[in-house]
This record gives structure tokens, sequence and C-alpha cells, in this order.
């Protein structure tokens, strides 16, 4: 990667622009807790992992060719804020093997596969975000997959706005386990909301 902040490291980046990595532009492990702000990170994005955590705000993340544009695994838990996450060859934001993290008034758009997608108890909190024009679906949910969307707007995907599969636990609301709240869904390509029988979902308030 470019850049590695690891074991409890802290810092700051500010009006950076990182690119042309074949891997993550930005590898955050083992309880480091960097400061990202105001960056352009192109071709590789953000990885974090074995519990590393961070703040991400106002940033652009695109042209992602490796991974996805933010990956979250491994109780990683970062906060990220107002970013724009877009055209990248696979998921803008993939939350898997216990990863969490908070995911606020963001745009993830343009991505190959899926906006965001989440496996194996990945568990994000996504709040106020617009999940839009990605060739697959807005949200994958699947495989015991987790989390919590509230006040969403997830429109103009190719396939269905949110997809729920394979044992996922998807919440859109605000309790339960897995929850979606007050989201608009509408104005996808197939279903605003897809479920197999295996997946349990709370919602409230959703336009479908």
């Amino acid at each position: 990667c470019e850049m590695c902040i690891r074991d409890s490291g802290k810092g700051s980046l500010e009006n950076c622009n990182i690119y042309g990595n074949e891997a993550s532009g930005i590898s955050i492990y083992k309880f480091a807790d960097p400061s990202i702000n105001q960056c352009t990170i192109n071709h590789g994005g953000i990885f974090i992992d074995e519990e590393g955590k961070g703040t991400s705000k106002n940033c652009q993340i695109l042209d992602t060719t490796f991974g996805s544009g933010i990956e979250i695994a491994n109780r990683g838990n970062p906060y990220i804020s107002n970013c724009k996450i877009s055209d990248g060859k696979n998921s803008g934001i993939y939350v898997h093997d216990y990863g969490t993290g908070s995911i606020e008034n963001c745009e993830i758009f343009n991505h190959t596969f899926h906006g965001i997608s989440i496996i194996n108890y990945g568990s994000p909190y996504v709040n106020q975000c617009k999940i839009y024009s990605n060739l697959q679906v807005g949200i994958l949910c699947y495989q015991n997959g987790l989390g919590t969307i509230e006040k969403s707007e997830i429109y103009q995907n190719i396939y269905s706005g949110v997809e729920i599969r394979e044992n996922g636990n998807l919440t859109l609301q605000d309790q339960g386990q897995g929850t979606m709240t007050n989201c608009d869904l509408t104005g996808n390509g197939f279903e605003g909301l897809n479920m197999d029988d295996t997946s349990q979902l709370q919602q409230n308030g959703n336009q479908l």
C-alpha cells in the first residue's frame, strides 16, 4: 500500500492526492486511528483491518481497480463522513468478518458491482447516504451479513435497491438485528427490496 498505519498509530492526512497503487492507497491496522480529511484517493482505496479505526471526512475515493473503495474487516471500526466513493471496479464499500463502522452522508455510485456489500457478520451503520447508479445492487447483505440502514436514498441501481439473501439480517430502522428506517428505495431496475426465505429484516417508514 502507499501508506500503512498500524499498532495504535495516529496522525493526520489533509488535502493529499494518493494514486496509482496496485493495492490499497491507505491501510489501517491494529487499533490505529488516523484522521483523513479532504483527500483524493485514486486506483487503490482505504483498507481497515484487525480492529483498525480512523476517521475519513470529505474525501473522494474513485477509480478503484484493486479491491473496494473502502474495505472494513476483522472488527475494523472506522467513521466515514461526507465522502464520495465512485467508479470502482468492485463494490464501493465491502464490510465483512465482523467489520463494523459508521458511514454517514456519503455518496456511493457507479461501481461495477454493488454500492455496499455486507457478508459474514459484517455490521455497518449507514445513515443519510445516497447509493445510486451501481451496475448491480445498491446494498447486498448476504451470508450472515448484518447492519443498520437509516434515512438513505437508494435508487437507479441496475438490479435491486437492497437485496438480502443467504441468512442476511439487515435492519432498515432503529431496533432489532438488521434495520432499515425512512429510506427511499424507489427507481431501481428490479425491486426496491429483494429478500429470500432465509433472511430477516426489521423495517419502518421506507418507500419501496
